[in-house]
């Protein structure tokens, strides 16, 4: 005995196959684009940020610098804040605290990874030399919607050196931990 089975398809647009591929493919087109997008978008930010980064290290070499002067000048009995700048390079500077026990804090330009590096040391006694305190750091550089840059260090957001000066040398002088 034979059964015999009718099958009624439904059509879209005049189409007896279903369209659930070509959904599919305007998903994943749409899913690519967006891809696309967000990587021109990056790679644009990426741009921006490599193309003004050493003015960036030198302008907050000499904030911070300026920031310690004053700090010295304003608080010239506390040891804390006899902080200083030294080791200066293009791509590099260290921040050095007062007292003891000194913390320094060692910030490289990384135009890779699109941050300054830092490296942080304690010096415990005089005459001892710097110990690694805390692992390597860095300061997040991204690009806010009118392509200005803004700094992330220790989990705050700087839309300018000034505040990132005074976050960086408060920390070394001990002032905010």
């Amino acid at each position: 005995m034979r059964l015999r089975v009718m099958v009624e398809l439904e059509t879209y647009g005049g189409d007896a196959v279903s369209d659930w591929i070509d959904k599919l493919k305007k998903n994943e087109q749409s899913q690519l684009s967006e891809k696309n997008s967000q990587d021109e978008m990056r790679l644009h930010k990426a741009k921006i940020i490599r193309s003004k980064m050493p003015a960036f290290l030198e302008m907050l070499k000499e904030r911070v610098e300026a920031d310690c002067n004053k700090l010295r000048a304003e608080f010239p009995t506390n040891k804390h804040r006899d902080c200083f700048v030294t080791g200066v390079r293009p791509d590099r500077f260290t921040i050095k605290g007062g007292g003891l026990p000194q913390r320094n804090l060692d910030l490289e330009l990384n135009v890779d990874g699109l941050c300054v590096g830092i490296f942080e040391s304690e010096i415990l006694d005089r005459g001892q030399p710097a110990i690694q305190t805390k692992g390597n750091r860095e300061i997040g550089i991204e690009v806010d919607e009118e392509e200005q840059l803004q700094f992330r260090f220790r989990g705050k957001l700087h839309r300018d050196i000034e505040s990132l000066s005074e976050h960086l040398v408060s920390y070394v002088a001990r002032i905010q931990e």
